[in-house]
């Protein structure tokens, strides 16, 4: 038992030569017995500790991260010292392995086609970790680990090899450990002094150093030629920052009126036509227009600018333009004045235009509902014409009585109103059944009903 523990200690020992008292090494397990496993960070003198307390069956199912951190978090972002990579053999999944112990598959099997002697074999309870230290690696060759740790696990994908547990961040059970699922302990098998450096690994990649650089320049000019924009993205977007650049000008003129009628001739000058003229920059218009944009504008005001503060206006630099709750911002555009405007208005404000006209027809600008009303009263009004009774017209709509005496009484009130309206819907509906939309995309019992009211409204309107 003590063989086992001074063993254990000096392989956590080896695997965290390079890691100094500042580093943190995670320790992952359920630590409030709640079915929960999350990290805890520990020094390298702590983690010694555990392997003899988990032979004395203090820890259940831990494991320890074979990197160390610089901060109390497991991410590759706050990786300090690379360590060892753990090949995970999950043997016991293979059907042609499945009998056999860690110890045998070791032996018997892969022993004698791993690419170097390995610096620990361990016995996970279930499966096998073939252990690889090397010497100091600096951070800056995560990328170069990454790539050696998954290749080497590819090319044991075939004896049951984790290609999932290949991670910089990885964790593995600790030894002394009890897995739980296995009811075995986590034993080393075989320790041997090696004294690896990562070059030793640069033979497991499939290509050499130079192969490496050219496949990196290549990658390099492909992102760079698909950065470069085609002519016509180029001409769609200058289109679309034009259109915005004339809708912000417009709002501007409407503005410097508003606030010319409160009385408002100061405070607000300068910003607005600097603005104006980074949003000619931005649309790509020439200086010269820029300028007279800038002229114009400054016209407008009552009390215009003059000199020096005009020329202030100048924009400088690649500065940008600013979004639009920043514009309506700097100019202390208040809600009332949002109102008259509609490019500079408040997200709210648009949100609820938009849910006002979100479920309407592109056609008729009604919704599903009210065109449903507009149909049936333009047969109520027709069947009246023909001197039916409320009781015979709501037996044969399949409506409440209420429903067309309701009708009846609005159509009788404003008569002249509603046949101007059935005339404008009815000319609305001879385009509407024109259109790609209803022949191709309508019910054809939604297309049979639309136009047996068509005919309906033919008898209205005579």
């Amino acid at each position: 038992m003590q063989k086992d523990i001074n063993i254990n200690s000096v392989l956590l020992e080896r695997i965290h030569h390079n890691t100094d008292k500042c580093c943190n090494i995670a320790i992952l397990k359920d630590w409030d017995d709640t079915g929960n496993k999350y990290d805890d960070f520990f020094n390298v003198e702590e983690v010694k500790l555990f392997s003899q307390l988990t032979e004395e069956g203090l820890h259940n199912d831990t494991y320890f991260s074979l990197n160390s951190f610089q901060k109390e978090k497991k991410s590759e972002d706050t990786l300090w010292h690379i360590n060892a990579l753990a090949l995970d053999f999950d043997f016991y999944k293979i059907k042609k392995y499945v009998d056999f112990t860690p110890e045998e598959f070791y032996s018997e099997v892969i022993s004698n086609i791993l690419p170097l002697p390995p610096t620990s074999v361990i016995d996970s309870g279930r499966g096998l970790y073939v252990l690889y230290v090397f010497k100091h690696m600096p951070k800056a060759m995560t990328n170069t680990y990454k790539a050696i740790y998954k290749q080497l696990a590819k090319q044991y994908e075939g004896y049951g090899c984790d290609m999932k547990a290949t991670l910089a961040t990885q964790v593995i059970r600790i030894p002394g450990s009890l897995n739980m699922k296995s009811n075995s302990r986590v034993t080393v098998l075989e320790f041997n002094e090696t004294d690896y450096t990562i070059k030793d690994f640069f033979s497991i990649l499939p290509y050499e150093r130079e192969e490496y650089w050219k496949r990196k320049e290549d990658k390099k000019r492909l992102y760079e030629r698909k950065k470069e924009k085609s002519p016509s993205t180029i001409i769609k977007r200058n289109k679309f920052f034009k259109s915005q650049h004339g809708l912000l000008i417009e709002d501007f003129r409407r503005l410097i009126k508003l606030r010319d009628l409160k009385g408002v001739h100061t405070g607000h000058r300068e910003i607005l036509i600097y603005l104006a003229r980074r949003s000619a920059k931005k649309a790509r218009l020439p200086y010269e227009k820029e300028v007279l944009l800038a002229e114009e504008l400054n016209d407008l005001f009552s009390v215009s600018l003059k000199g020096s503060e005009f020329r202030s206006t100048k924009p400088c630099g690649k500065a940008l333009l600013p979004g639009i709750e920043r514009i309506i911002e700097k100019l202390e555009i208040s809600a009332e004045e949002q109102e008259e405007l509609t490019y500079l208005c408040s997200k709210r404000k648009k949100d609820r235009i938009k849910s006002k006209t979100k479920n309407r027809h592109p056609i008729f600008g009604l919704t599903e509902k009210q065109l449903e009303i507009k149909m049936r009263q333009a047969k109520v009004f027709a069947m009246k014409e023909q001197l039916h009774t409320n009781a015979f017209i709501a037996k044969k709509l399949k409506e409440e009585e209420s429903t067309i005496s309701r009708d009846v009484n609005k159509i009788r009130l404003e008569k002249w109103r509603y046949k101007k309206s059935f005339i404008e819907l009815f000319e609305c509906f001879k385009e509407f059944i024109k259109t790609d939309v209803f022949i191709k995309q309508s019910v054809f019992s939604k297309q049979t009903e639309i136009h047996k009211w068509m005919k309906v409204c033919e008898v209205v309107l005579e």
